[in-house]
């Protein structure tokens, strides 16, 4: 009788301890967290080219916005060179030899090079912050208005 009784103990305190454990509110999983960058954009492209009968008016722009780079090519009459240069000197300040170039920690953050009817420039988003970006995406789309429309 005694291990009866034993035994009956030991089966409630099991039971009772199984109870507490059942009732135990389980923990939900901790959400993913977003990316840190709040400038999303998806990969595009333009590209126009103007041509006059008399062939004095040639431009070409190229423009591919990723996610991870924004980039210009353009090409146009070697006469129009002075007022883009003004153009990217009012946002980017003057310099003698028309390249204008930005490092950090020895990474290029973007470099612009203009010479006469052509115009290259490349901005690495993952090194630029979004104020930066903004301003140069601002001011080739108004090079582009400008030599499009000049």
């Amino acid at each position: 009788m005694k291990n009866v009784l034993k035994i009956t103990i030991v089966g409630l305190i099991s039971l009772f301890v199984n109870a507490l454990n059942a009732q135990s509110t389980p923990i939900p999983p901790t959400p993913p967290t977003p990316p840190n960058s709040t400038h999303h954009s998806s990969s595009s492209s333009v590209s126009r080219t103007t041509s006059s009968s008399n062939g004095e008016k040639n431009v070409d722009i190229s423009i591919h916005n990723s996610d991870d780079r924004y980039k210009v090519r353009a090409t146009f009459s070697k006469n129009m060179t002075e007022n883009v240069q003004e153009k990217i000197q009012e946002v980017f300040g003057k310099t003698s030899k028309k390249v204008w170039t930005k490092k950090k920690d020895g990474e290029l953050i973007y470099k612009i090079t203009l010479s006469k009817g052509r115009l290259n420039a490349t901005l690495y988003k993952d090194l630029a912050n979004d104020n930066l970006i903004l301003e140069f995406e601002d001011l080739f789309q108004d090079i582009r208005d400008y030599l499009s429309n000049d």
